[in-house]
């Protein structure tokens, strides 16, 4: 696969005992692959660890490994199975045969309860908006979310680019001035830090601009000059907290270990709370847009004090 991208030529063999798998620009590149399941039988799941130490290569034409150990790639490519992890240990082992067909649904299921979540989640912010602390039911959530579910998948994708772009020149710097190992994560973690930072305003209030006014996308952009950030520091703490939580949990030593289904229960509860953290900044954000009481119209771009011929 990693030839395949590289547009390598695929049929020229691998060299078994080579220094690394692959040569591409002339630069070594060592692929190393791993999957919490084995076509063998398996009381648990395989624990997964990639090691890059450096080691002593073994010469062909010597028969001899060299003397002194080191990293002789250039790039290592770490790469793990993408599996259903939890459901081939609740699935009996005479059914698992069947496991791709479960890993379609699976997937189904995944991208039918995102889709869920995201209307559930801005329909219940209109709501918000609209009649305060009043109850709702499910249903009436998903159509008033669905309102807006395009828009927001739109905002989403623009979000990804714009992270793209900001992550592009981190990069260029690791690769000039940063060494590897510890420095190298430190970087990486405070230039997303940075990131996050600079993209928090469109982050935390493009979309709730598009649920409280009904506006495009273009036209939440233009409307964010219109509020100050700074005026609502509990948005920013909660905001605050979430990145600390998504920077810190993939740190817990239970993401190490894969073994019984009860290890995902942290998994689980660290997800709920950032959810819930997610609702209430939400919630944060609405009333503080709408504390505002600004004038939709379609020409958002017209001066403070100037009104649309349209109402």
């Amino acid at each position: 696969m990693v030839a395949a991208a590289l547009r390598l030529d695929l049929n020229e063999p691998r060299k078994a005992w080579a220094k690394y798998d692959l040569t591409y620009r002339d630069k070594g590149i060592e692929v190393k692959s791993a999957s919490y399941h084995q076509a063998w039988y398996q009381k648990t799941m395989s624990s997964i660890s990639f090691s890059i130490s450096a080691t002593r290569s073994w010469d062909e034409n010597t028969n001899r490994l060299e003397e002194h150990a080191s990293r002789d790639a250039y790039v290592y490519v770490l790469a793990l199975l993408s599996a259903v992890m939890i459901m081939k240990d609740l699935v009996p082992e005479k059914d698992q045969s069947s496991m791709p067909a479960a890993n379609t649904v699976f997937l189904v299921f995944a991208v039918a309860a995102a889709i869920l979540s995201v209307m559930l989640k801005y329909g219940f912010m209109r709501t918000v908006y609209l009649e305060g602390d009043k109850h709702h039911k499910p249903g009436d959530l998903l159509k008033a979310g669905r309102t807006f579910f395009w828009r927001i998948v739109g905002l989403g994708l623009l979000g990804m680019a714009a992270v793209f772009i900001l992550q592009c020149p981190a990069k260029i710097i690791q690769q000039k001035f940063v060494s590897g190992g510890n420095e190298a994560s430190i970087f990486v973690a405070g230039y997303s830090i940075a990131v996050m930072l600079i993209l928090m305003k469109p982050v935390l209030l493009m979309p709730v601009l598009i649920v409280v006014l009904d506006c495009r996308i273009l036209q939440s952009w233009a409307l964010l000059k219109r509020l100050r950030l700074l005026d609502a520091k509990v948005l920013i703490v909660l905001f605050c907290i979430q990145i600390a939580i998504g920077l810190i949990w993939p740190l817990h030593p239970i993401l190490q270990t894969k073994a019984a289904v009860s290890d995902y229960v942290p998994r689980i509860l660290a997800a709920i709370a950032l959810h819930f953290i997610g609702l209430v900044a939400a919630v944060t954000a609405v009333r503080f847009v709408a504390s505002h009481d600004l004038p939709y119209d379609c020409k958002v771009g017209l001066p403070d004090g100037s009104k649309s011929d349209e109402n």
